[in-house]
């Protein structure tokens, strides 16, 4: 633990693991996208009282009349991605289009331009997971995604039924936008 006394606005938070607060909510949201800009996603932020406005907390704990927010900095997963698989006759062009609001998604993706909605979407920290429908592959079965984001790469699995496979996808970076809003 380490604490200092300085103006919150010009301290670095980059190195932070977990953040506390005990401040009005015109402070948290005047503060929020300074920590959305320079924690590492999946840092904690725990606040007593006071909420960040418009970004909902990942889980809130009640103490009497007291409440507690808890929220886990969000990687930025907006934008466009792409990726392929197979070979040949059997090549699949995947896109992904995602836009964020803090830790909640919504998007689509396409197989060989065929659009499938995301449903169950989840982002905590870096980690991501969401399903598609099964007929997105031709299947009966959803395929389910999940995934590490590193800046403009997801690396991670799609399973379907009792099968597992890779993924990679890139983003075009200048598709990215603000998670803040």
């Amino acid at each position: 633990v380490r604490f200092v006394v300085a103006d919150i606005f010009q301290e670095d938070f980059s190195v932070a693991t977990l953040v506390t607060l005990y401040m009005g909510q015109d402070v948290n949201i005047r503060l929020r996208p300074k920590l959305l800009r320079e924690l590492k996603p999946g840092t904690r932020i725990a606040s007593f009282n006071f909420d960040m406005g418009d970004w909902k907390p990942d889980a809130v704990s009640t103490f009497g009349r007291e409440d507690a927010y808890f929220w886990v900095v969000p990687a930025n997963a907006s934008g466009k991605w792409v990726w392929t698989e197979g070979k040949g006759r059997s090549k699949v062009r995947w896109e992904l289009e995602m836009k964020q609001a803090f830790q909640e998604i919504s998007g689509q993706a396409s197989r060989n331009g065929r659009p499938f909605p995301l449903r169950g979407v989840k982002l905590r920290g870096d980690g991501i997971r969401f399903n598609l429908d099964g007929d997105s592959a031709d299947r009966t079965s959803p395929l389910v995604f999940t995934g590490r984001i590193r800046g403009n790469t997801i690396e991670g699995t799609i399973s379907a039924d009792m099968t597992h496979r890779a993924w990679k996808a890139v983003r075009n970076p200048a598709t990215m936008q603000p998670i803040d809003r």
